[in-house]
């Protein structure tokens, strides 16, 4: 049998300037313990395991990581992939100290052990060197999501797709895409063809297919959203029979549906099929419920109480209108079969909710004085009341702006410590989520290509470890590997040379960033010699576009 595993014992040569410092891998693992070693296998990996479903996915998912490389079926292989069900859910242990064995218990486990091999490796011309180093490892929060908005712009789909990978690599197993909202609806609706897209662009019913494919091969579960019952500008304009019959110029707003029209039922139930029919895998829908009245801006204004359709219904309130609505709508939902998640701030907690218990409640903020239910409202009242949590809270998982999170505030950041919450509920916050608004608006979001890579890993790593660790020259240079992939040298790092860990919306050019301590050429000088291959890199090439327009 032909030898494919040469030992190495490597002292490493560091430039002082470019230092990343010892081995690490993002999210840092619970356990780790690393050699002074590593050792070399060729560029055609070979695989085994006695579970031929999971032997599968195993190879298609290093085949999405690493496109380049040749994954071969080997009874006798270099990789040995092992059931183990005393592991948790999502735990694994790698060891890399001979050939490479990975225990798991579940799909996740495999996946999440293959995500923290391929950080360990680095490609050479024609081979791999790979750390050695026993790891025992698992997740802190089991509910680790992203949110990336498609309803606001159709992003490039090269870089969706790119963008999903690094999740993966990341360990999260959630993507949430928000797909309505006032500025469009993201794809090509059968059932209703005359609504159109962010800027008249929409993505085909059979590109969303393919995307819950790659997904579900990737370990991340796709959480669709649809907006109910605001945020519906685009469905008004493309059918205004759906509106509130009111004087339009005394009430001009066309922002929410007409809670009195039964028309719109039948409306959400098409949308909800076709995302179903989209994302097979999907096991929840988000039906959004945010921000349904803003009496600070007139065209954004809920008109049910000038409707005589929705008057008819016979509530009290506005807010119990969009508890029946919101009511309808999950049932429509549970009806075909699946779970329910919605945003809380037009929930009012501070009373005994009467909506089910069984929503997943999406926490973001309490809502302004004049934007909705507030005194008396906040994330531990859900949780006293029952409901299951995941937390997106404002400021601190939003990166659309440069005056929201930030590196500081994410270094300390949990979902079970802002905002508080009493230690005895922590079992009903799932997890977190973190928000990219308007990532596909390629015109005003341009900076997301530049800085979202960044605290996306930062994100991931407070949800994976929990544990404090300073974003010193080791974290960055693991952070740097992370990113830019496989091609990158152990000892680059990128963020000692632009000054920041976490570049700031600004960030569309080399000349805006303040704290930065090189030279363009320097800079494109390191990053060439580091990345021989930077454009075409596997699984770091949108951020790798990025450093070349960075650079010139």
């Amino acid at each position: 049998m032909k030898k494919d595993i040469i030992v190495k014992r490597k002292k490493r040569v560091y430039l002082t300037k470019f230092y990343g410092g010892g081995t690490m891998i993002i999210p840092r693992p619970e356990s780790a313990t690393y050699y002074e070693e590593t050792f070399e296998i060729s560029d055609v990996l070979t695989i085994g395991s006695q579970d031929e479903e999971i032997l599968n996915k195993a190879i298609e998912l290093i085949n999405i990581y690493l496109p380049t490389t040749e994954v071969k079926k080997d009874d006798e292989a270099l990789i040995s992939l092992v059931y183990d069900s005393s592991l948790p859910c999502e735990g694994y242990t790698l060891d890399t100290k001979e050939k490479i064995l990975i225990k798991y218990s579940d799909f996740l486990g495999m996946r999440n052990a293959i995500a923290s091999l391929v950080q360990l490796m680095t490609k050479e011309k024609n081979s791999y060197t790979v750390e050695k180093c026993y790891i025992e490892d698992k997740p802190k929060f089991n509910l680790r999501s992203f949110m990336i908005d498609l309803a606001r712009g159709v992003g490039r789909k090269e870089e969706i797709k790119e963008t999903l990978i690094r999740m993966s690599l990341m360990k999260y197993n959630r993507v949430h895409l928000h797909l309505v909202d006032s500025e469009g609806v993201a794809w090509q609706s059968q059932a209703y063809p005359l609504l159109t897209g962010p800027r008249g662009d929409q993505y085909s019913m059979q590109y969303f297919k393919s995307l819950d494919k790659l997904c579900q091969s990737l370990g991340l579960e796709i959480l669709p959203e649809l907006e109910v019952p605001a945020h519906n500008g685009t469905i008004l304009r493309c059918y205004p029979e759906f509106a509130c019959e009111v004087d339009e110029k005394e009430h001009p707003s066309k922002w929410v549906l007409c809670a009195g029209n039964e028309k719109i039922f039948d409306f959400y139930t098409a949308l909800i099929k076709e995302m179903i029919e989209m994302f097979p895998s999907c096991k929840s829908i988000h039906i959004g419920g945010d921000e349904v009245d803003f009496q600070d801006i007139p065209n954004q204004r809920c008109n049910w109480d000038f409707c005589p359709k929705c008057q008819a219904l016979g509530y009290e309130n506005m807010l119990e209108i969009h508890y029946y609505v919101v009511k309808r709508v999950y049932d429509i939902v549970k009806g075909l079969g699946k779970n329910v998640v919605m945003w809380n701030d037009w929930v009012d907690i501070s009373k005994p909710c009467p909506l089910p218990k069984d929503i997943e409640m999406h926490f973001w903020r309490v809502a302004a004085k004049t934007r909705g239910p507030y005194e008396g409202c906040s994330m531990a009242k859900f949780l006293e009341q029952g409901y299951k949590v995941v937390n997106s809270s404002f400021p601190d998982a939003y990166f659309s702006n440069k005056e929201y999170a930030s590196s500081k505030s994410l270094s300390d950041w949990l979902p079970t410590k802002r905002p508080e919450t009493d230690e005895k509920y922590h079992d009903l916050i799932l997890g977190a989520e973190g928000c990219a608004w308007e990532f596909g608006n390629e015109e005003r979001y341009r900076f997301y290509r530049f800085t979202l890579p960044s605290p996306m890993g930062l994100f991931a790593d407070r949800l994976w470890n929990g544990t404090y660790h300073e974003y010193d020259k080791e974290y960055e240079g693991a952070l740097t590997k992370a990113i830019l992939g496989i091609r990158c040298k152990p000892e680059f790092n990128i963020f000692s040379l632009l000054g920041t860990i976490m570049l700031d919306a600004r960030t569309t050019e080399l000349g805006v960033l303040e704290n930065i301590t090189a030279t363009k050429g320097e800079l494109k000088e390191a990053i060439m010699s580091m990345i021989p291959t930077m454009v075409t890199d596997e699984y770091g090439r949108p951020h790798c576009i990025m450093l070349s327009v960075l650079t010139g």
